[in-house]
């Protein structure tokens, strides 16, 4: 189908210059005819085929002084189609750029639809995700307000643990709880109570839940020991120190500081490791003659045996 109104027309075509350069009839042409030949493939390109008359299509060349020798070599070129001139391969290049084009329209249709069905479709969703009530305990909730939950009251007192990933994970888990009937005071209590023993007990971050894995295990519900209990528990270990003087032994509750290390008879107290270390160095036990041993091999024992007392002294 012609369209010589100026809209739409295809500025270019694709030049094949191998083709173009094995072509019988233009190995067979002189440069000007080329450059007349190259000149009228542009035109009938743009207006979908050339005027018959000679005069005419001499002056879309420029009117050259070679014209009459130069148009019947240039004219086996082209082709008589109704009341126009054309090249067989250049329509050929038109109707495959007229399909591809056509082709792209289609899909461009498709892939319009296609967006316009999944831009409605997630209207749909968001639209139904704030309307959906879900059932907590006696009461109805949105799950709008269920995720304002989670982000003003749960996760704002959760980030105190620093133990902040999977935020998504975290507050769908919140929902799930919330869904099954927990209520929200005692999952905030619960989680009062657990920071507050993770921060007295120094626990670091990477050793404390993700907030998906505290609210999967109904965590909130675990039986915490309050701080003066873990107190009462520490104050309970029991110390052994022994003199090193009279060898008395004393069991107290805590470490001993500064003067407290002296005995009544004047010696030191030691740990008990401390003192039977202690012990062991001053007082070594003998240790067997080996038998079959020579001279050499007793005068090697002898002199390891006063190093190591060097040393330790």
């Amino acid at each position: 189908m012609s369209d010589n109104s100026g809209k739409n027309k295809r500025p270019a075509f694709q030049f094949y210059c191998g083709d173009f350069l094995s072509d019988y009839h233009v190995v067979c042409m002189s440069m000007s005819q080329r450059g007349i030949y190259i000149t009228l493939l542009a035109h009938s390109w743009l207006e979908e085929g050339l005027p018959t008359t000679e005069k005419k299509l001499s002056m879309l060349c420029g009117n050259p002084d070679t014209w009459e020798e130069d148009w019947p070599v240039v004219k086996e070129c082209f082709m008589l189609d109704e009341d126009r001139y054309k090249n067989k391969r250049l329509e050929r290049e038109r109707e495959r750029q007229n399909i591809l084009s056509e082709k792209r329209r289609e899909y461009g249709r498709k892939g319009g639809l296609t967006k316009s069905k999944s831009k409605a479709k997630a209207k749909q969703k968001l639209s139904t995700s704030i309307e959906v009530e879900a059932e907590v305990g006696s009461k109805k909730l949105k799950l709008s307000e269920l995720e304002e939950e989670f982000e003003n009251i749960f996760w704002i007192m959760w980030r105190n643990t620093k133990r902040t990933e999977n935020k998504k994970r975290a507050m769908d888990s919140f929902i799930k709880a919330r869904k099954s009937g927990y209520e929200l005071d005692n999952i905030m209590t619960g989680l009062g109570g657990a920071i507050k023993n993770w921060a007295k007990t120094g626990k670091e971050t990477q050793y404390i839940p993700h907030a998906s894995t505290w609210l999967n295990g109904i965590c909130w519900e675990d039986e915490i020991p309050s701080i003066g209990a873990v107190d009462k528990i520490e104050s309970k270990r029991e110390y052994i120190y022994k003199c090193d003087n009279c060898k008395s032994e004393l069991k107290v509750n805590g470490e001993l500081k500064g003067s407290e290390f002296t005995c009544d008879c004047g010696g030191l107290l030691m740990d008990k490791w401390t003192w039977e270390y202690e012990q062991n160095r001053k007082n070594p036990k003998p240790q067997p003659e080996p038998e079959n041993i020579s001279d050499e091999q007793k005068e090697f024992v002898q002199t390891l045996e006063i190093l190591t007392e060097k040393m330790s002294a």
